[in-house]
């Protein structure tokens, strides 16, 4: 009985430095701007917002703002040191026609404050070819994210319980 005593106590001790070392993963979902160093690819904004989630297996799926573009981006990732990630994702372009043109494949280094659950030190070269593999442009730019996060103090908007007559 003491035993178990000793490893509840241990595991109720230990539980803080077990979340914190799972709040000092990229993985999950966050919500990024880009900015461009200079003159953007024709159809893109100087600064745009994408939405990344990032896989524990080291896969990341991309959500963009400007679908008129571009396609949606998939890629992986992986840990280089601490608080440190490369990533690299691949995603279809757009003519202002909305004619798929090409592939653009991003690559891009970032560094976490998990403690603020944000990064603002992202750099990212970004290549667009044809579908020959010419290379058509090059970019460069930075990147500022933070972390999507439930807020388990805030109340459920919805009554999940509720009938839809009840939410009309």
């Amino acid at each position: 009985m003491r035993k178990m005593i000793q490893l509840a106590l241990a595991a109720i001790l230990a539980a803080p430095a077990t979340m914190l070392a799972a709040s000092n993963k990229l993985e999950g979902t966050w919500l990024i701007n880009i900015t461009f160093d200079g003159a953007p690819p024709p159809g893109f904004p100087q600064s745009f917002p994408v939405i990344h989630t990032y896989v524990p297996s080291g896969e990341v799926v991309e959500s963009s703002s400007i679908p008129s573009a571009r396609g949606a981006g998939l890629g992986e990732w992986i840990n280089v040191g601490p608080r440190q990630y490369r990533m690299a994702v691949r995603f279809f372009v757009k003519d202002n026609n909305g004619n798929v043109i090409g592939y653009a494949q991003v690559k891009q280094w970032e560094e976490t404050n998990v403690a603020k659950s944000r990064f603002t030190a992202c750099r990212f070269i970004g290549q667009i070819f044809n579908f020959n593999g010419q290379q058509l442009l090059n970019s460069t730019g930075s990147c500022t994210g933070t972390r999507v996060e439930v807020d388990p103090s805030q109340p459920a908007a919805v009554n999940p319980t509720a009938q839809l007559s009840d939410l009309e």
